[in-house]
């Protein structure tokens, strides 16, 4: 289906065709079958990196035809797991044909359940986030997407594994790929269930599998079709988590008076007290004499100096737990005050402060 999608993608007023056969190869039996196209081909420098990950034929053809550069990837490793290979053969302006060849028969492969991985992002953020899949490459990619908005990412590359750091290490959110060997995402699901330490624990299921309604009917709080838009994944582990406290007051450290500015009208019949400045000698002083409940961080002339505090705020006694978000300028600048309150409303209460150049 991807090698299908890739050749309509790449050919206009042209011709693709799908081509079967069988053969033996030093006594193996086998089956190749070839997708061609006679679309825009490519070059001798673009087929040496085609099946890179997170790599496309050159920046032109990502802005005109988009894509993750993960497809090609994916399809490899496939036949690699069913010890086959892919084959690519391409001419610039001509088209291109890519072939599989798998052994006609399967072999006898054992499985053994890897285990946690080890070198996974450990992001201190907005709120810690599992992901379990067997496909490095997919996993790397969440975890991009979802580190760089500010969140903690710890993974597994396996079912058993990561039924273990759920129960161990009791993340907000679990992301669970489905199609994984011996114990599969369903699988998965319903272990987790049944165990009261994770029972609780929202669950997005992500697949290759359009199969959201199955999901949803088996537990999954959430279910996304692979390839994973960046937006669909970072709005649906939002989504899941619990919302801001807001009764407390907001405190808002900013230059100039954006932040203030929206949550003044999205205050509505509900309004909450709000205090904002610059001077962060002045937000302690504030701090030290009452509560507040959420800290908002906008523009800033001097981040350094922002991070510094945020950190000393996450360290003390009293605002230990007290939920931090900081936002870029480019989310400010695109918001509205609706879209703002909903932001900080749907936020969980931060382990730790976000690195002050990533968005939250």
């Amino acid at each position: 289906m991807n090698l299908l999608s890739n050749a309509a993608k790449f050919t206009r007023k042209g011709k693709i065709s799908v081509k079967a056969s069988r053969s033996i190869e030093d006594g193996i039996d086998l089956i190749s079958i070839s997708v061609s196209d006679t679309g825009i081909g490519m070059t001798p420098e673009q087929l040496d990196k085609v099946f890179d990950e997170f790599t496309q034929a050159d920046d032109s053809t990502t802005r005109e035809f988009g894509g993750t550069g993960l497809g090609l990837a994916i399809c490899k490793k496939f036949a690699e797991l069913m010890k086959g290979r892919i084959d690519v053969e391409s001419t610039p302006g001509e088209g291109t044909c890519f072939t599989f060849v798998v052994p006609a028969v399967a072999a006898d492969i054992e499985v053994e359940e890897t285990s946690v991985s080890r070198d996974s992002a450990q992001i201190e953020g907005l709120a810690k986030v599992l992901i379990v899949d067997d496909d490095a490459a997919a996993r790397e990619l969440s975890t991009r997407i979802l580190s760089r908005r500010g969140y903690s990412v710890i993974t597994a590359e396996g079912g058993e594994a990561g039924i273990e750091l759920a129960r161990t290490q009791q993340p907000d959110i679990i992301v669970l790929d489905i199609l994984m060997p011996g114990m599969d995402g369903w699988q998965v699901l319903e272990k987790l269930h049944e165990i009261p330490e994770t029972a609780d624990i929202p669950v997005i299921m992500q697949s290759m599998l359009s199969e959201r309604e199955l999901g949803l009917s088996l537990g999954a709080d959430d279910y996304l079709t692979k390839p994973v838009d960046k937006s669909d994944l970072s709005n649906a582990v939002r989504n899941l988590l619990p919302e801001l406290k807001l009764e407390e007051g907001v405190l808002i450290i900013e230059e100039g008076t954006s932040l203030i500015d929206l949550l003044n009208k999205a205050q509505g019949e509900e309004p909450f007290e709000t205090q904002q400045t610059a001077d962060l000698d002045q937000a302690k002083q504030w701090m030290s004499e009452r509560k507040f409940g959420t800290i908002l961080v906008g523009k800033h002339p001097q981040m350094d100096a922002v991070s510094e505090f945020m950190g000393s705020v996450r360290r003390s006694e009293e605002y230990g737990d007290t939920p931090m978000v900081l936002l870029n300028s480019i989310e400010l600048e695109s918001m509205d005050a609706e879209q703002l309150l909903s932001f900080i409303r749907i936020h969980q209460e931060p382990e730790d402060i976000p690195d002050p150049g990533l968005s939250a």
